[in-house]
């Protein structure tokens, strides 16, 4: 039985309706949007291999993510006065405003979502999910 049901929220999680809304709501990829995700939750920095560490990424994965995102102009690269041969990635203000551009477009779409499911049926979605998320870290 749970078998069926794990594979019943698979093909919701990826359904094409997912996918294509996914592509509609982002001009940035995944990767890029975690990463400066990231930034405005940290005091807008962090180091490279900070970010390596945290999303699982090979060092060359993020040196090239950081590439796009700088020639974009959504990141600066600053030297790190505590240590000359670091650098510390800051998010502009660029990227900044365009993640919370971004967030207002998730929050509207999830917000009406939400408001069509019933406000009981909205914080039981909310409850289960946090839950489900909370076996699945464990």
């Amino acid at each position: 039985m749970y078998y069926e049901l794990a594979d019943e929220l698979m093909n919701l999680i990826f359904s094409k309706k997912q996918v294509i809304y996914e592509r509609k709501m982002s001009q940035l990829t995944k990767s890029k949007m975690l990463i400066l995700t990231y930034l405005c939750s940290h005091n807008y920095k962090a180091h490279p291999k900070e970010l390596s560490e945290k999303f699982f990424l090979s060092s060359a994965r993020v040196a090239v993510l950081l590439n796009h995102l700088e020639k974009d102009g959504l990141i600066l690269r600053i030297p790190d006065s505590n240590d000359n041969r670091k650098t510390i990635i800051k998010i502009s203000d660029k990227g900044r405003a365009l993640i919370m551009q971004i967030r207002e477009k998730y929050l509207a779409f999830f917000a009406n979502a939400l408001e069509q499911l019933g406000e009981e049926d909205a914080r039981e979605y909310i409850r289960l999910n946090k839950k489900l998320l909370q076996i699945v870290s464990e």
